[in-house]
């Protein structure tokens, strides 16, 4: 097979792996979330899901700069 026949097939492990890696993230971050709100006194539910929040855009960010610079 050339390469042009296998290139869907890499975009659809690529795109697979990509989702995977964002569960993985998410539930690392939840976790990370839960305990920093269960351990520390100072940290209340409020405050870590501004954190997330702030996160979670921080983190999009990065991924639309990093395709502009790809597709560039």
């Amino acid at each position: 097979m050339d390469e042009s026949a296998l290139q869907p097939r890499l975009d659809a492990i690529e795109r697979r792996q990509s989702y995977i890696l964002l569960l993985l993230v998410a539930g690392y971050m939840f976790a990370g979330t839960w305990f920093l709100v269960d351990m520390v006194s100072a940290v209340t539910v409020w405050n870590a899901g501004f954190g997330l929040i702030i996160l979670a855009v921080l983190a999009s960010i990065v991924k639309i700069y990093r395709r502009r610079q790809a597709s560039s």
